[in-house]
């Protein structure tokens, strides 16, 4: 399968043309077929929920989501935040330092720092808040950890889910 035009890897673990790759694949023939996708002969291409409407607004790109945080801690949302340990846009380091400032200004202890496991392999490290507050940090994840490290992230998100689920059923 060739792709037409020019579409190159930007950085090391995420791949910027994901979404034109990702269209670029869904529209080839064999590929509908396989899935059973567009057996009506469609006259348009497939598009995938990647659209303009769900670009980032640049506006909102220095935006501090701190006091948001806050006011959700303040309400006893649950909130578990991840990041990549090799992503060099938002550095871990730099988020886990807002988190540590952030506690601080809630009174809420740093209760737990430990290493978490992945299929038996070190994940990466976890720090704990209290009972509402956790934070991930994914062992090879880049900016976009669910690219990089899809199987971690969807480990992290299964488990906050069936946490919550559990813990709100006792």
């Amino acid at each position: 399968m060739q792709q037409s035009g020019d579409l190159t890897k930007v950085s090391h673990g995420a791949d910027m043309c994901a979404a034109p790759r990702a269209q670029f694949y869904f529209n080839l023939p064999e590929v509908q077929k396989a899935f059973h996708g567009n057996r009506t002969s469609l006259s348009y291409s497939w598009k995938g929920c990647y659209s303009d409407k769900f670009k980032f607004n640049e506006n909102d790109k220095n935006r501090d989501m701190l006091p948001t945080l806050k006011r959700l801690l303040q309400q006893s949302v649950h909130i578990t935040i991840f990041s990549g340990d090799v992503d060099a846009l938002v550095p871990a380091v730099g988020t886990l330092q807002h988190l540590y400032k952030l506690a601080e200004d809630l009174n809420i202890k740093s209760t737990k720092e430990e290493t978490w496991s992945y299929e038996n392999k070190d994940g990466g490290r976890k720090y704990s808040f209290g009972d509402l507050l956790t934070f991930f940090i994914v062992k090879g994840g880049d900016h976009h950890v669910t690219f990089s490290q899809p199987s971690q992230a969807l480990y992290i998100f299964t488990n906050f889910t069936i946490n919550r689920i559990h813990n709100d059923k006792q």
